[in-house]
């Protein structure tokens, strides 16, 4: 019989030329034999030459005894059910079978080597004793490279402090607003990548018996098989093949939502109403004008009411994108006089904060006096400080995707002086300014395209009108009766509207195709050689002044 001989020659071809669809009809193992015995019985069946790169993958192998029937199986799967059932790696390359226990790998990962962090303060200190008191307004980003993952907590701690200000126990005005966003994403993606990597039950881990003595998890070397290059933004990895695959499907899955993006197009406006005794706009009304697609007060998303001392006013609201923002204004005019403030765009990273700040910075003066006393002899000495304070909106937004739903923690806070006529000097003020502050935070989750109101922030100033007859009104004693001074009543409701929306790829083409292109630049200059001479300066601005008519009697 020439048949089985045949076999034998197709399989011998087959293996020599790298095809990996080696039939086996029938290979049987008890359960005696080592994972070591079996891959050379199967290496000298098919002509195959093994190498073994690493000592640990032999002795791992010969560690290992199993029982193992296959029937009208491929050499691929044979090798896979052997191989990487087992943790094993191994490369398959015409006959040379190359096998490992450990593999490094190196992965680019493209984000920036520093700690963020962003705060905003608004505090005022009127006390001289202690040399904080320079501590004014802040809105910051404080930046620290890294190195190690020691200096990197180090460094953290230091970009903290500085983006606080070392304030938050300081303060001597009575009433504070704080907030921080911090986000350290190397220090945080070391320990990341090690806790999934190297998972209770996996044969090495670099504490293991199989690692060196000085890999244990109390010593500065416990990352010592993940090394990161923040600057490069490079990082190595030495693990099982089972290791290297759940670090690279957790970096891929990072990847995507790191560099995720976000717009948010933000309007600001401010509403004088009409009624100066008003609760503020009743939202709800808007909803009964026509069929809205709009998601009411009680919905899955999140609301908050707002409660001030004039009354109760609905906060959030959530519209549909069908909702334009020509609809909502005219709805708003409705209730008074429209003042549109603000209206930025801000394209952020999914989980960065954007922060967005419209007002005035006021500076006052400060006095300090103080003696020294050098051999006998006193001093008094006076220095003179400005510190500021910042009067305006400022507005804290950090998206976060989930699928086509968008969280938005929102922190928008409103400081404003009670004169207003100071918010204008040009000069430094002579003692720190009264401020009134009005804060909302909240969590909102909506779908994208969808459009979020932030209203109840009501404000009411009363001022002071006097109206006279010209001449004599400015008289003394006949003033009083050609003159008269009126106290009026003037509320005001700052409304936010915030449009967030997912930037995919077409978004973000779409986005560019929008914006205005700069034209070309056009060489557009004469070669020396050719055309008339050039027309003088007396000629140039004589033409220039001709054109304008905005000057005579220029002499030249």
């Amino acid at each position: 019989m020439q048949f089985p001989r045949l076999l034998r020659i197709l399989c011998l071809i087959y293996c020599l030329t790298q095809q990996t669809i080696y039939t086996c009809d029938s290979l049987s193992f008890n359960a005696n034999t080592t994972l070591s015995k079996i891959l050379e019985a199967i290496a000298l069946d098919c002509k195959l030459n093994i190498i073994y790169t690493q000592d640990l993958a032999h002795k791992i192998l010969d560690s290992k005894v199993i029982s193992l029937h296959f029937d009208n199986a491929s050499l691929q799967d044979i090798l896979q059910t052997l191989l990487t059932q087992n943790d094993i790696g191994f490369t398959l390359e015409n006959n040379l079978l190359s096998i490992w226990a450990l593999q490094t790998k190196t992965f680019s990962i493209n984000y920036i080597s520093t700690a963020r962090v962003g705060s905003s303060n608004t505090d005022v200190f009127f006390s001289q004793d202690s040399q904080n008191t320079l501590n004014t307004y802040q809105n910051s980003y404080a930046m620290q490279n890294f190195s190690t993952f020691e200096s990197t907590q180090q460094a953290h701690k230091m970009a903290l402090n500085k983006a606080a200000g070392h304030t938050l126990g300081t303060g001597k005005s009575g009433t504070k607003i704080y907030s921080i966003d911090e986000m350290d994403f190397w220090g945080e993606l070391e320990n990341e990548i090690y806790n999934i990597a190297y998972r209770p039950g996996d044969w090495y881990t670099p504490d293991s018996s199989i690692g060196t003595p000085q890999d244990t998890k109390d010593s500065k070397y416990a990352h010592k098989d993940i090394i990161i290059n923040k600057g490069a933004g490079l990082l190595t990895i030495t693990g099982s093949q089972k290791q290297i695959d759940r670090v690279e499907q957790y970096l891929a899955s990072l990847a995507q939502k790191i560099h995720a993006q976000v717009l948010i197009d933000v309007n600001i406006f401010n509403v004088e109403h009409n009624d100066s005794a008003t609760y503020g706009i009743d939202w709800e009304q808007f909803f009964n004008l026509t069929n809205l697609a709009t998601a009411p007060m009680g919905s899955d998303n999140s609301s908050a009411l707002i409660l001030d001392n004039s009354g109760t006013s609905y906060g959030i609201n959530i519209f549909s994108q069908g909702v334009s923002i020509e609809r909502i204004v005219e709805f708003l005019q409705t209730y008074g006089k429209v003042e549109s403030i603000s209206n930025p765009k801000v394209l952020t990273l999914n989980n960065q904060p954007a922060i967005i700040s419209v007002g005035s910075v006021l500076r006052y003066q400060q006095s300090t006096t103080y003696q020294t006393t050098t051999q006998g002899t006193s001093v008094q000495n006076a220095s003179e400080i400005f510190p500021s304070v910042f009067a305006g909106i400022l507005l804290d937004v950090t998206p976060s995707i989930e699928g086509k739903k968008i969280i938005l923690k929102i922190n928008p806070s409103i400081t404003k002086t009670k004169d207003v006529s100071i918010e204008n000097q040009t000069t430094a003020l002579s003692s720190p300014p009264n401020l009134a502050t009005k804060h909302l935070s909240s969590l909102v989750a909506i779908e994208d395209g969808q459009r979020i109101v932030l209203g109840g922030l009501i404000d009411k100033t009363e001022t002071k009108i006097r109206k006279q007859i010209p001449v004599l009104g400015s008289i003394p004693l006949l003033k009083y009766l050609f003159s008269y001074t009126k106290n009026t009543q003037v509320t005001k409701e700052m409304v936010i509207i915030l449009s967030p929306k997912i930037m995919n790829p077409q978004a973000i083409e779409q986005l560019q195709d929008e914006i205005p292109q700069i034209p070309a630049y056009e060489d557009s200059s004469l070669p020396l050689s050719n055309t008339q001479p050039a027309p003088n300066i007396r000629d140039l601005t004589l033409s220039s002044i001709t054109d304008s008519h905005t000057l005579n009697n220029v002499s030249l």
